[in-house]
């Protein structure tokens, strides 16, 4: 299925429960073809096995195809930094098509 524009789609494939009506999830992340500034909405896929929690209390983004991704606000934000550069990565450019990133893998705790 087809991500939509200004969205990180995640599908579920293991949930782990760890108490206090606490679980992990585990999965990977495909994004659209327009990064919104400030980062994508996380919506599940239709495939995911399982859905996403209702609140997020920490998230792991893994990088991939040269982009670093953090959770923050409800949003995946995405970075980019030049090959050896000694300067921070900077936020992906506002309508930069992102859907080469089909396999960003994540980990993420959160409600049951």
């Amino acid at each position: 299925m087809a991500v939509a524009v200004a969205e990180a789609q995640a599908t579920v494939s293991t949930k782990i429960l760890l108490g206090n009506g606490r679980s992990l999830y585990v999965g990977t992340l495909a994004f659209g073809t327009e990064y919104a500034t400030g980062g994508d909405t996380l919506a599940a896929a239709a495939e995911s096995r399982f859905a996403l929690p209702e609140k997020i209390d920490a998230a792991l983004i893994v990088g991939s195809t040269g982009y670093d991704f953090e959770f923050t606000a409800g949003k995946v934000k995405a970075f980019v930094s030049a090959a050896g550069a000694k300067e921070p990565s900077q936020e992906v450019a506002a309508k930069k098509d992102l859907s080469a990133v089909t396999k960003a893998g994540f980990w993420l705790v959160g409600a049951s």
